[in-house]
């Protein structure tokens, strides 16, 4: 083989190993060893203290979507017993 078969052969296995190298890393994100509880921590607030939360989608008369949201919907939902 002369030089440049060489050289040509040299370049081509270099440029695979820096490609190669270039490319991202991927990482497990989940963890299977982790317990639950350490994967989330426990909300400590009460439930339904802020009641349900309603989305609703409605157009108006150009036929636009509209979103909204209803916070407190009723009163037995307000977090008064």
């Amino acid at each position: 083989m002369n030089f440049s078969a060489i050289f040509q052969v040299a370049l081509l296995v270099i440029s695979m190993v820096l490609s190669a190298l270039a490319m991202p890393q991927y990482f497990e994100a989940d963890d299977l060893s982790a317990e639950p509880s350490e994967i989330r921590d426990k909300r400590e607030h009460g439930h339904g203290i802020t009641g349900p939360v309603h989305t609703f989608v409605k157009t108006d008369k150009h036929a636009n979507f509209k979103w909204g949201v209803r916070h407190h919907v009723g009163h037995h939902y307000a977090g008064r017993k």
